[in-house]
């Protein structure tokens, strides 16, 4: 916490939330760095995490800003019950004054006070219509989270939503276009060994592409594979020619 005021404080995070945007981020990245700003802004959290769900539907913890934090998320997704697992499932806010007076969530209140959390704070990020997370917000004290806390945390989590949804669909543009590059580079090089079959076994391009096939699915290699060691065992061969030539060429008179 610093003397400069929780809207200060806010502006700060949303600022660089905003330079986010223009940037190289990956998502492991953007999100290390919304908890950390989470805990700048927002007066009572001590520690922050976010649960993210993955393709396959399984939730995990990511960018805790400490380990209490992931620990204490992992108990959730153990017991099937808690507060980032309610606001994902009711796209809501929750905040909890006394974990250890909580009802709701039992096996989860009594996990999260032994690990020495006392207060919390759930908000929803709604990254694209198939894709949630929730902002995890902790404290050591109980009460520690004011309504105050509750509107910050509110507009931050609706701007990083909107940071993590971007960095997401970078991602995604990079690994398409890293899956293209290596569609072409594959396409080459098996190019290049139907190529050399056609020219020292007499073949035709079908049936050198079959030989290649047919020596991947014997040895359960893949097909490029098969392709680099072919184009490699003739490019070694080249060198090797090369230098016999080279030593002729030096014993001459």
């Amino acid at each position: 916490m610093t003397d400069i005021g929780p809207q200060a404080e806010l502006d700060a995070a949303l600022q660089e939330l905003a330079d986010i945007l223009v940037s190289d981020e990956d998502v492991d990245s953007t999100i290390s760095r919304i908890t950390r700003l989470a805990v700048a802004c927002i007066d009572g959290a001590d520690f922050c995490g976010v649960s993210l769900i993955t393709k396959g539907k399984e939730i995990k913890s990511v960018g805790a800003t400490d380990e209490v934090a992931a620990e204490v998320d992992k108990v959730q997704y153990e017991v099937g019950e808690g507060p980032c697992l309610s606001s994902i499932a009711d796209q809501a806010t929750f905040k909890i004054d006394d974990i250890g007076s909580d009802r709701q969530w039992p096996r989860f209140s009594a996990a999260a006070v032994d690990k020495g959390v006392n207060s919390m704070l759930a908000f929803v990020l709604q990254i694209s219509d198939q894709s949630l997370a929730a902002l995890n917000l902790f404290a050591r004290e109980a009460h520690a989270f004011s309504m105050e806390d509750v509107r910050v945390g509110a507009i931050f989590a609706s701007h990083a939503a909107h940071t993590l949804a971007n960095a997401q669909t970078h991602e995604t543009d990079r690994l398409k276009a890293q899956q293209l590059e290596e569609a072409l580079a594959t396409r080459g090089v098996i190019s290049n060994a139907v190529g050399i079959l056609m020219a020292q076994e007499g073949m035709n391009r079908e049936e050198a592409f079959g030989m290649l096939r047919t020596t991947s699915q014997a040895l359960n290699f893949k097909l490029r594979v098969i392709a680099e060691s072919v184009v490699d065992k003739t490019e070694r061969g080249a060198n090797s020619r090369k230098r016999l030539t080279d030593d002729d060429e030096s014993l001459a008179p």
